[in-house]
Formats: structure tokens, C-alpha cells, sequence
């Protein structure tokens, strides 16, 4: 073989290879491109509107976080329903409360204060509400953050777990009383997707000691799956009351993903991918007032529809032992124990 015949098979050879990696590369990026266009169009056929236009005249709810995001497109629709709506809120409220005033002809909406990184704010606000308020037919727990592993409140709890779990679970267990005074009531946790990527323990359920760069995802995650468990346990112990947990990703999977995407990137995911807050809001509206979830507790929503639960929530040992260490991390005493 002389010289040239072996320099000539070697430019095929490599012709060959630059081939073989070019048409590579193009299927990996029509398979991604292919991928991304069959996740924008079922966002899209999954963006469900709540039809139920029931009056609500003479109910009065409660809205955490109800300043901006899904919290805002809640009261303004209950509002827009006749509905009494209290804001609570760690954020000045006031020029929300007007805009849902001015948006809805309602001047019965309010503003409180409540800042879920405290024990101590979550014990006034519910004193003063059940000081000065004679019903609650609607207690919707929506306020949520995704924040660094390593912050700690005052408390002493990880501040993703006390706003997203200790905080509501601390405040649905003072204003039971109100609640039980109320025909009908609806106690509804909000939260996500993500409790798939829990790995909840007992002995996590205030610490997290993984990978830095990822951890808030798991404590998010953990902190969701947590609200389930409530829910779940608050359906068997309450009779009469329509316990629920709507789904209001991916809105709140927006929220966790600001951690760990930057720039263009997160920009297109959350653009493309993420539902408004308007759209995210529809599956909480719907199980705080359609007729169809009348009746029903314990039940885990997503796109107004039920939807299966995590498999540890069928753990009632798992779910119970939850439930205990959060009655002491809140410093329940036995008066308040359901």
C-alpha cells in the first residue's frame, strides 16, 4: 500500500467521523427540539380554566401570601365572587387591596399582617382573627419560598420548611376553632409537583446536609410533600370539613428553579414552560368553591382534577410520626393538639 492510498483512507476515515458526529449532533438536537415542542403544546392543553362562577356572598376566606403571584389571582377571584377576603401578608398589602377593590366592585377585602417566619406573628395574626372575625369558610395556605439550605429563623427551623410547612401547620391548628364554628368550611394547602423529588425523613424533616448547590431543591421538595401529609392526616382526624391540596405547578416549580438556572436559560423555561400565576391559580379556585369538591377531604388536585398522592402518604405511621415532631417544632401544647 503506498503512501498516498494510506493518506487517502485516512481522509475518508476521518470524513467519516466528522459525518457521523455532525448527524449525531442533529439528532440529538432535533430530539431535544421535538422534546421542548411536546412540552409547550401540553402545557397548553392543560391550562384548565375553573368554570364554577358560585356566589360567595357572606363567606369570608383567608389568602396567605396573597400580596403578588398566585396568592393575588386567588383573592381577587374569590373577591370577584362576593367573597370577604383576608390578605395575609408580610408585605404592605395596600395598593393590592385597592386593585382588587377597584377590579371587583368588593370593598370587603383587607389586609393583615403575617410574617410565617415567626412563631410569634403566626399567634397574634390568628388571635386577632379569631378576636374579630365571626366566621371562616375558606382557609387557603399558599404563601411559599424556595431559599438557601442554610438559613434558620428565629425559631430555629429551616426557613423553607417553617414558611411552606410549620408555619401553615401552626396556623390551620389555631384557627380550627373559627373553622368548626363555620358550616362547610374548606381548609386547602397549596403546593407542587416537585414532592417527587422528596427523600423526607424523620430525621430531615429540619436539616439538610446534602450537596449545597441542590439542597434547597430537596428541602422545597420536602417542604410540599410535608402539606400533603397534613393534608392527608387533618382528612382523618376532622370530620365535616373539606381538607385539600391543590397542585399549583409548574408556577411553583418556577419558583425553585430560579435557584439553580441562570440568565437566557431560565428566562426560556420560565417563559415558555411555566404557567401564569393566573393559570396556576385555577386548581386552588376550584377546590375553594366548586360544588364538584363539596364532600371531599384528603385528596391531592392538579388542573381541577384528583390526582394519585405520593406513596408515602398511604404510610399512616410515616404520616403520624410527621405529624408529631411538627406539633413540637411549632411548640403545639396538648390544648391545641387536634
Amino acid at each position: 500500500m503506498t503512501e498516498a492510498t494510506e493518506i487517502d483512507i485516512s481522509s475518508e476515515l476521518l470524513t467519516l467521523i466528522v459525518v457521523g458526529v455532525v448527524v449525531s449532533v442533529f439528532f440529538v438536537i432535533l430530539g431535544i427540539i421535538i422534546c421542548l415542542i411536546v412540552l409547550y403544546v401540553y402545557r397548553k392543553l392543560t391550562i384548565i380554566k375553573c368554570t364554577c362562577h358560585k356566589h360567595l356572598h357572606g363567606k369570608t376566606a383567608i389568602v396567605t401570601g396573597g400580596n403578588s403571584g398566585i396568592g393575588y389571582q386567588i383573592a381577587l377571584a374569590l373577591a370577584g365572587r362576593g367573597c370577604r377576603v383576608i390578605i395575609a401578608d408580610k408585605d404592605n398589602c395596600e395598593s393590592t387591596k385597592n386593585e382588587i377593590i377597584n377590579a371587583t366592585d368588593n370593598p370587603n377585602v383587607i389586609v393583615k399582617y403575617l410574617n410565617l417566619t415567626s412563631i410569634k406573628s403566626i399567634r397574634e395574626f390568628s388571635q386577632d382573627i379569631n378576636e374579630t372575625e365571626d366566621r371562616l369558610d375558606i382557609l387557603i395556605n399558599n404563601a411559599g419560598i424556595a431559599n438557601s439550605a442554610q438559613d434558620y429563623t428565629n425559631d430555629e427551623l429551616q426557613v423553607t420548611m417553617q414558611v411552606n410547612h410549620f408555619g401553615p401547620f401552626l396556623l390551620t391548628h389555631l384557627l380550627i376553632g373559627l373553622l368548626k364554628k363555620t358550616s362547610s368550611s374548606r381548609i386547602i394547602f397549596t403546593g407542587g409537583t416537585l414532592t417527587w423529588l422528596s427523600n423526607l425523613e424523620i430525621t430531615n424533616l429540619n436539616t439538610y446536609n446534602k450537596i449545597q448547590t441542590w439542597a434547597p431543591i430537596f428541602i422545597y421538595a420536602n417542604s410540599q410533600l410535608c402539606n400533603v401529609l397534613t393534608t392527608v392526616a387533618l382528612s382523618r382526624i376532622l370530620f365535616n370539613f373539606e381538607i385539600m391540596h391543590p397542585q399549583c405547578e409548574p408556577p411553583r416549580a418556577a419558583t425553585a428553579l430560579n435557584i439553580v438556572l441562570e440568565g437566557l436559560i431560565k428566562n426560556i423555561v420560565l417563559k415558555y414552560y411555566a404557567k401564569t400565576a393566573e393559570e396556576g391559580a385555577q386548581s386552588v379556585i376550584h377546590v375553594a368553591i366548586s360544588k364538584e369538591t363539596e364532600n371531599v377531604s384528603g385528596e391531592l388536585f392538579t388542573n381541577c382534577h384528583a390526582t394519585t398522592k405520593p406513596i408515602k402518604s398511604s404510610d399512616f405511621i410515616f404520616v403520624r410520626s410527621i405529624w408529631e415532631a411538627s406539633e413540637k417544632f411549632v411548640g403545639l401544647t396538648k390544648e391545641e393538639q387536634l
